[in-house]
């Protein structure tokens, strides 16, 4: 989803934090400062990230392109080495967290609200 407007976590994401892979993500501005907020760490020691900044969707696209082609073009040895730690902080944070209950308490605190 690329809305602006919120940040929607599929399988898309699942995927790459629990095959402990770098990602990139063409969605909405935010997704991935909504994804630390979760307690997921990111790659912007390894590239720039400034495209979750980017409100215009057509722009961060080409901002995400750019970034694919700096990895294409760097040591693939050097880039697995340095994402050892985010990627190992990423599977620990996505295999030990009680998902369900947090999303039904945030859902029970939005309802409360109202």
């Amino acid at each position: 989803n690329f809305s602006n407007h919120y940040s929607f976590y599929t399988e898309k994401i699942v995927k790459p934090i629990l095959g402990r892979r770098l990602f990139l993500v063409f969605s909405g501005q935010y997704y991935l400062r909504n994804l630390r907020a979760l307690g997921f760490k990111t790659f912007d020691s390894i590239i720039d990230e400034s495209y979750d900044l980017e409100p215009d969707y057509t722009k961060r696209g080409k901002m995400i392109t750019e970034q694919m082609t700096y990895l294409f073009n760097q040591p693939q040895e050097q880039i697995l080495e340095q994402i050892k730690p985010i990627v190992e902080h990423n599977y620990r944070v996505m295999l030990t967290t009680p998902w369900r209950a947090q999303t039904f308490a945030s859902l029970r605190s939005i309802i409360e609200t109202k």
